[in-house]
């Protein structure tokens, strides 16, 4: 395994792994984890490419400070990492929460996410196990001191040293004891909760990115989950491979939760014939294929900015009704932003039918509370906002 290293961001110490050269590789560690897990793996993929491991903040060797440890927050990190780095563009590769992290990194900084890898995943449905539900229930502060004290924590070490020695350690047992004995730092502890109830609480998972996986659909996805993992179910990536049907999917018979530990061989090929078939593809792309697809997501883009004009919103506001839209009547992404367009515009383009054009006023009016008089939208149309300030044509 490589040496720690250490960069200074935002006046926080971020520590990270990093071993090879050429098309880079980004690995993100799931909860109370470290770069460390990915010790069985990163030597083989580090002939093949340049491979990063950080470590989050508030994990392993990084700083722990009192502050936000948000999906939202980690991305926004992991770009800054990158940019530190001189990198631009990457293969992001995610496991469990590092998965949430690598799927928000892709909705908010799309240009530098060349493939996504989801390594058994947080953020696609509520089902998680009991023992982090309880961990992110009120009060489990004040427990977590007395289940990990220092005392019990340094027999456990020997006894883990012992058996490694003895060729008996498991290497799953391993993480989870790496993960339950870092948590006898008070600093790592609290970092920890902060994480933990930021996406679970005692009802599961509280995020989920299932309804935005059909966004950045050009982005290549391969998907690697454990058969037997009883933290968060294979079902989850089903899930998936369903929202976000040109996906690839690798179930390894027997292994848990820990892939990349139980079978870093399995793993390690899963990720180079991903690569390795994803970049035949798009070498076998024609080129009017690709001009297409840009011009669809162009074309989402402009809509989306459509939207948050007329309606003086915030373009997350505005990009979340406009998949809510697509979502709920079926239309295809691209028809429903062209015609959002041709409304600004003034326009009735001859393609647009009836349902077209009643939700194309819908979404640009939703939410609004002035006179409705905001570019071209016809303003004879009337809408009634209901509860969650859900709106239908009258």
């Amino acid at each position: 395994m490589t040496d720690v290293e250490y960069v200074e961001m935002h006046g926080e110490r971020l520590a990270y792994r990093q071993a090879g050269s050429g098309e880079v590789l980004v690995l993100i560690h799931g909860m109370a984890g470290s770069s460390d897990t990915w010790q069985a793996v990163m030597p083989r993929l580090a002939r093949r490419y340049r491979v990063v491991a950080p470590d989050l903040l508030g994990h392993g060797q990084s700083a722990k400070p009192r502050t936000d440890y948000s999906l939202g927050a980690f991305a926004a990190g992991l770009r800054d990492l990158l940019d530190e780095l001189g990198i631009s563009r990457a293969t992001i590769v995610g496991h469990s929460l590092g998965g949430g992290v690598a799927m928000q990194f892709m909705y908010q900084h799309p240009e530098y996410c060349q493939r996504l890898i989801l390594v058994s995943s947080g953020g696609l449905g509520p089902d998680v196990g009991w023992i982090l539900r309880l961990l992110a229930a009120p009060g489990a502060e004040f427990v977590l001191p007395v289940i990990a004290p220092g005392v019990v924590l340094g027999i456990g070490n020997r006894v883990r040293s012992w058996l490694t020695t003895a060729g008996l350690g498991s290497q799953t047992a391993q993480q989870f004891w790496a993960a339950y004995s870092s948590l006898s730092d008070s600093p790592t502890r609290a970092a920890f909760l902060r994480t933990l109830r930021s996406v679970v609480d005692y009802r599961g998972q509280s995020v989920s990115a299932l309804n935005r996986l059909r966004l950045r659909a050009e982005v290549p996805t391969l998907v690697v989950w454990g058969e037997s993992d009883r933290i968060i179910p294979v079902e989850h990536a089903y899930g998936v491979r369903a929202a976000r049907p040109g996906s690839r999917l690798e179930v390894l018979a027997g292994v848990g939760h820990f892939p990349h530990v139980e079978a870093p061989a399995e793993f390690a090929s899963a990720i180079e014939e991903f690569i390795a078939g994803s970049d035949h593809m798009a070498a076998a792309t024609p080129v009017s294929a690709l001009f297409d697809d840009i011009q669809f997501h162009k074309q989402v883009d402009v809509a989306v900015g459509v939207l948050t004009e007329l309606r003086g919103c915030l373009r997350d506001e505005a990009l979340e009704d406009f998949v809510d839209g697509v979502r709920e009547t079926g239309l295809s992404a691209h028809d429903l932003g062209r015609a959002l367009v041709g409304l600004a515009a003034g326009r009735r383009p001859p393609y647009m039918d009836e349902t077209l054009e009643r939700w194309g006023h819908l979404l640009a009016l939703r939410g609004r509370t002035d006179g409705h008089d905001k570019g071209a939208v016809n303003t004879t149309v009337r809408v009634r906002y209901g509860p969650g300030n859900e709106s239908t044509m009258c």
